[in-house]
């Protein structure tokens, strides 16, 4: 059963970005092969096409064109068969490579822009609506191939720049540029590149975070930061970062911890305009067995930018933590600070 598999590769992007005729040029240029291409926008229908399509065994291969607000991980997750809605696909398919269509024209505006999901009209099989350059960034990341189309339609400063962006949230994946989405097909068909572990430690800031990232400029003018501390931070000046302006920074992701809530694990996330914090779980050693050596507590952040100054940002950081003599105040002290931070609820706790 294994070696009968059908093979697919999945095309996503954005409204616009070149799916279509990306998914057209590729079969116009393999003729002789039955190639077959399903539109997925979500729900069990779509996956039943899938289904449908190789018990059929009508074709030889499949390309799946996936939605504006496509969710590249828990798609890929669903046709390897790790959901548990879709045990057993992967015994019909084989996921060979994802493939992100980026709009060279709209990528930087899109990446800065305040919009939703569904001020596009475009909403998860969920319902749930979230940014757009939360969306577009996790499709970049989780690609194996990265098309970047259009690039005849901008000057070549702002390709310049695409490329960088692109390069920062994914360090390692093909990138192709092209217009009219014509490509070698065999960049994206028959790759055998997809592997769900490494398309989900595949990001820039996963690799930051695990102590990879460098802070040396590079040639795109990509640089990272690697933050790490022993000392919780001060609420409500963390809060006035967290609201102040990061200058060159396009992505960050970690955890902190606050000197106001010593069992909490809170989690920053930063993509373009988009900027969240909330809770993440709890700190693996009790706060009255913890202090004063803190147990696991920590301050564990990644940050990416473009002509970022890291020194810069490393030194407001060291400002939100606690001084020498707020420290020495201890825990019971700590819980009296101002705290600007939001309940944080987990199961049925509430900090």
């Amino acid at each position: 059963m294994q070696s009968a598999r059908l093979p697919l590769t999945v095309i996503y992007g954005l409204p616009g970005a070149g799916k279509t005729t990306l998914s057209r040029y590729l079969r116009e240029q393999r003729p002789n092969e039955r190639i077959i291409c399903s539109e997925v926008y979500g729900g069990e229908a779509a996956f039943g096409h899938v289904h449908q399509v190789a018990f059929a065994h009508d074709a030889d291969y499949l390309l799946i064109e996936a939605g504006g607000s496509c969710q590249p991980e828990s798609l890929a997750t669903r046709l390897t068969g790790k959901g548990l809605a879709s045990a057993g696909l992967d015994e019909l398919v084989r996921l060979d490579t994802m493939v992100a269509v980026i709009d060279a024209a709209s990528l930087l505006e899109d990446f800065a822009s305040w919009e939703l999901l569904s001020d596009r009209g475009l909403v998860t099989h969920l319902g749930h609506d979230r940014a757009l350059v939360e969306a577009l960034t996790e499709q970049i990341e989780f690609a194996d191939v990265i098309v970047l189309n259009k690039v005849d339609r901008v000057p070549p400063d702002v390709r310049r720049n695409a490329t960088a962006l692109i390069r920062a949230l994914n360090p390692d994946a093909p990138l192709i540029e092209t217009e009219f989405g014509r490509i070698p097909p065999q960049t994206v068909i028959s790759t055998h590149s997809f592997d769900l572990i490494h398309a989900q430690h595949r990001a820039r800031w996963v690799e930051v975070l695990a102590g990879f990232g460098s802070s040396r400029t590079d040639e795109l003018g990509i640089s990272s930061l690697l933050y790490y501390a022993r000392r919780p931070f001060h609420p409500e000046r963390l809060m006035q970062f967290i609201h102040s302006e990061w200058p060159g920074v396009i992505r960050a992701r970690g955890f902190f911890w606050l000197a106001t809530r010593l069992d909490w694990v809170g989690e920053i996330s930063q993509a373009g305009s988009s900027r969240r914090h909330r809770v993440a779980g709890s700190w693996g050693a009790p706060a009255a067995a913890a202090y004063p050596g803190f147990g696991d507590r920590c301050q564990h952040l990644a940050f990416i930018g473009i002509d970022m100054d890291v020194a810069r940002l490393r030194m407001l950081l060291d400002e939100c933590l606690l001084d020498e003599v707020e420290l020495a105040g201890g825990a019971r002290v700590w819980q009296g600070y101002s705290d600007p931070f939001p309940p944080w609820w987990v199961g049925s706790r509430v900090q």
